[in-house]
């Protein structure tokens, strides 16, 4: 979801709703933010209804496909008629607030009507997170892991943001700003990856190794808890997708392979192609147990041991645990 947080300096976040519900939306007695009804639909695959119903949509993936390293292997998913991905049309104005979301049990590209071509990235690729298999595939974790899952879900697909924003500079293709709001108000976490991905051409690297290089950072960045906003924002709707999901990972445990699956359903997150990943790699190696939990810390998200039988507490730092 691409909500605007404050009218007045321009804050822009994305997320998915869940499979189990409204999980995209701030937990209660946290600013809950309803999306709007769509107004239409069509199947992504469908290009002449899909140009009449969801402009926006039609002129993004015209963009990613003239980016062969970013965009076009997001396109390929998003148009096979195999996926069944769908996008839709929502009204919108400036006390909307929310410019796209993607939901995971319809398999839909949310978009208002006059979102921008960063909100169609961002909520591709959750699209593409969906199709490779993390929605389901995060019910295998345990709830550590379940929650760390779901804020590098969030971390990657921002960052893939700025990949493909890197690689449209470089083609020379506009990206299409939002009618509404000034959106380019980032300027601070664009220039930290672009002097990470200039670094590593700097260094001799190629062009998609140098972008999985930035894109990493950039998650790492957000992850380490440096961004207060995004921190919060997006620790609050991991809480309240572990408690939609509580149900089908309360009794996970680990097993001789599970640092394997686990390994690849996070490394499936940040799949651009087969040559750009935005997974960073101590999620992935032998020491991925001490990050997670570094990572979790960092989040201000606390998990607490019950006896009640619902398994463990969830909630942020500095709230009274439940026993």
């Amino acid at each position: 979801m691409r909500h605007i947080k404050k009218p007045a300096l321009i804050t822009v976040f994305t997320l998915a709703i869940t499979a189990a519900g409204m999980g995209g939306c701030s937990p209660p007695g946290r600013n809950v933010t309803i999306p709007p009804p769509d107004q239409g639909c069509a199947k992504i695959s469908e290009s002449e209804k899909l140009l009449v119903v969801v402009p926006q949509m039609d002129r993004d993936r015209g963009l990613m496909t003239r980016l062969s390293a970013t965009g076009k292997p997001l396109v390929d998913i998003l148009e096979n008629p195999a996926n069944d991905l769908r996008a839709c049309a929502f009204p919108m104005n400036k006390k909307t607030r929310i410019a796209g979301y993607y939901s995971y049990d319809k398999k839909i590209i949310h978009l208002g009507v006059s979102s921008d071509s960063k909100t169609t990235f961002h909520e591709s690729f959750h699209a593409a997170q969906d199709i490779n298999k993390f929605a389901g595939g995060e019910h295998s974790l345990t709830p550590r892991d379940f929650i760390l899952g779901w804020l590098l879900k969030e971390a990657t697909a921002m960052a893939y943001q700025f990949v493909i924003e890197k690689e449209a500079d470089i083609m020379r293709v506009e990206l299409t700003p939002s009618d509404l709001w000034d959106t380019s108000d980032d300027t601070y976490n664009k220039s930290l990856f672009n002097n990470a991905y200039n670094s590593q051409i700097a260094a001799g690297k190629s062009f998609e190794e140098a972008l999985s290089s930035a894109g990493k950072s950039m998650v790492r960045r957000l992850l380490s808890g440096a961004d207060k906003s995004w921190r919060e924002f997006y620790s609050d709707q991991a809480i309240f997708n572990f408690e939609q999901n509580r149900q089908h990972i309360l009794n996970n445990k680990e097993s001789p392979d599970y640092p394997q699956k686990r390994r690849e359903i996070l490394k499936r997150l940040g799949a651009v192609s087969d040559a750009i990943n935005l997974t960073p790699d101590e999620f992935l190696g032998e020491t991925a147990d001490a990050h997670i939990t570094k990572t979790i810390d960092l989040s201000g998200i606390e998990i607490y041991s019950s006896s009640s039988g619902r398994g463990p507490i969830v909630q942020r730092s500095g709230f009274q645990p439940l026993r």
